[in-house]
């Protein structure tokens, strides 16, 4: 076990939905090609997940716009934008709907590596969507993003291991929750971060922080982090988990999915008078799972059903 495992009214006018990530890109002559990333991705404030701490196996990188171009010596492979996601069946991944809506679900990749860019292209950590199915009151605004949730049937089954339950009511220690954020987005607010080599050269791209949530209520579709200290979510983390560590059952279990940032106005004036960051901080704002617990269940016996 790692040590991972031990251990709103005036919004400004850009209200950030996580996941709208753009330019990683692989390009190569053959299907082992090695890839970089062209820029860094990793939670903001977190601390790295090793590839054997059980968090490592509890987040899926979500590769989007992905497309495949044959070349006479190969083939290339490019990724417009990055989510993250969490198994909760071997074929099903849970996600924010912004990250897939209206996207072809060929062009929807789960990737089974903490890091695709760092190695050989193996098309076998690669597995396509079959299926997309987003809320169907799923809507985005202004000021905040509406039942933001999506899950994606695979082609393929994952590994036992890969899968996580959904919270359980009953094992909640509300209003207080303590949280583990984990995800693929970037790692710091600045807007022109000095550390990109360093990140670059990490085997792991998944980082995680561990955060407290207030306040909490099971009835609530929505709650949220404290992340003024720059520790918390960030583009690229949108669909990821906010997991709560049960001690009897020695499980983490998904109790929210990653969809947006709100910062006040004048938060923003106080920590950033001199408009250096990204405003990854304010509060990170999650979708709660468990009112949509019945949408979840249905939609995945729904999927089942698709031949």
């Amino acid at each position: 076990m790692s040590n991972f495992d031990t251990r709103f009214i005036n919004f400004l006018t850009v209200i950030f939905l996580l996941g709208l990530m753009s330019g990683f890109s692989g390009c190569g002559s053959e299907p082992n090609s090695k890839f970089s990333p062209q820029q860094n991705a990793q939670i903001v404030g977190g601390e790295n997940v090793d590839e054997n701490s059980r968090l490592a196996n509890k987040v899926i990188y979500l590769a989007l716009g992905v497309e495949r171009k044959n070349t006479p010596n190969g083939f290339t492979i490019s990724q417009k934008s990055i989510c993250t996601a969490t198994a909760i069946r071997k074929n099903i991944l849970l996600t924010a709907a912004h990250c897939v809506k209206d996207m072809p679900k060929d062009q929807v990749y789960a990737v089974l590596s903490l890091n695709p860019w760092n190695h050989a292209l193996n098309m076998d950590e690669w597995v396509i969507a079959k299926n997309i199915a987003v809320h169907q009151k799923y809507v985005k605004t202004k000021e905040a993003s509406e039942h933001d949730l999506a899950l994606i049937q695979l082609s393929k089954d994952l590994p036992a291991d890969k899968v996580s339950n959904l919270a359980d009511a009953a094992v909640l220690p509300v209003p207080l929750i303590p949280i583990v954020s984990v995800g693929y987005g970037e790692s710091s607010v600045l807007l022109e971060p000095n550390d990109q080599i360093e990140v670059q050269a990490k085997e792991s791209m998944l980082n995680m922080v561990d955060r407290m949530v207030e306040n909490y209520s099971v009835n609530n579709n929505l709650f949220s982090i404290n992340q003024n200290d720059h520790k918390g979510i960030c583009h690229g983390d949108s669909g990821g988990p906010a997991l709560f560590y049960d001690v009897p059952s020695d499980r983490y279990l998904v109790l929210g999915v990653a969809s947006f940032i709100s910062i006040f106005e004048h938060e923003k004036q106080k920590l950033d008078p001199q408009n250096k960051m990204n405003l990854c901080m304010g509060r990170g704002t999650y979708t709660n799972v468990l009112p949509y617990l019945t949408w979840i269940n249905e939609t995945i016996d729904q999927l089942s059903k698709i031949r």
